[in-house]
């Protein structure tokens, strides 16, 4: 897949609700950190975790960014937001229990959370091996929602960070 504005917009829209990072307009440079709200192949819409006081009074409670930076009337610039997202190896115990209850339903086990852990290790192991390894569908959907990075479509995770797509967080802090 290639690295242009029309896939990061179809890979950001498979991530509606995350945490997404963008430079601010102000001159510092300092990167804003709000929810992702909505995704076009123009413009990408968020709204801030917390309201800001706004220049023109009032407040405000997101920005419209353009993946034309040339686009005068929207806030900031697209093209270099990216999406903040935890390395699946750092899968919470309540996300692990909750894959390994999911796959084993009627089960009797003991520990679900390492039961979950080591779905996820082995599903690890082999992407680092390029084995199948079967992960459902919802297992996948569910991960997402929760902002752990995946691959998508053809790109590894290895690939979403080289395109400036995604940044990972490890230990709550970003890398």
């Amino acid at each position: 897949m290639e690295n242009n504005l029309e896939n990061k917009a179809r890979f950001f829209g498979c991530n509606i609700g995350l945490t997404i990072c963008y430079p601010d307009t102000d001159p510092n440079g300092k990167i804003t950190k709000a929810k992702l709200t909505s995704v076009g192949f123009d413009e990408i819409q968020t709204t801030y975790f917390k309201r800001k006081k706004s220049p023109h009074g009032g407040y405000t409670v997101g920005d419209i960014l353009s993946f034309n930076p040339k686009n005068a009337y929207h806030d900031s610039n697209g093209v270099k937001a990216y999406l903040e997202l935890t390395p699946l190896s750092e899968i919470s115990d309540e996300d692990a229990e909750h894959i390994a209850k999911y796959r084993y339903k009627s089960s009797k086990m003991l520990s679900f959370t390492q039961i979950g852990k080591g779905i996820i290790d082995d599903y690890l192991n082999r992407v680092h091996e390029n084995a199948n390894f079967n992960i459902e569908q919802y297992e996948i959907d569910y991960l997402r929602s929760k902002g752990y990075a995946l691959p998508y479509m053809d790109l590894s995770v290895e690939d979403l960070i080289s395109y400036g797509w995604i940044k990972l967080k490890v230990n709550g802090k970003q890398r």
